[in-house]
């Protein structure tokens, strides 16, 4: 069963990198323009990912020192779909 639902899928895997990747592109130039926050960047060598999440270092010196949660909270506030899951900080 996982199989053939895979399979449907195959077809349209090259785009939704490319589309993936051509988003972390643009969010990892933006969030570049963020004192405090390091978007998250492909090992050398590696010339795309899959981008299932984006993730990004917090530098809670750069907010005041507020606590993880309180940031997490203030995205989400903004409307920022979040998890503390990844986010480093």
């Amino acid at each position: 069963m996982g199989r053939a639902v895979l399979l449907g899928q195959i077809d349209n895997f090259k785009g939704q990198v490319d589309l993936r990747n051509e988003n972390a592109a643009y969010l990892s130039k933006r969030l570049d323009e963020i004192p405090g926050i390091v978007p998250q960047r492909l090992s050398k060598g590696v010339t795309k990912g899959t981008y299932y999440l984006y993730g990004f270092r917090y530098q809670k010196e750069y907010f005041n020192d507020v606590t993880r949660s309180k940031f997490l909270r203030a995205l989400a506030a903004e409307g920022i779909p979040n998890s503390s899951m990844y986010l480093t900080g």
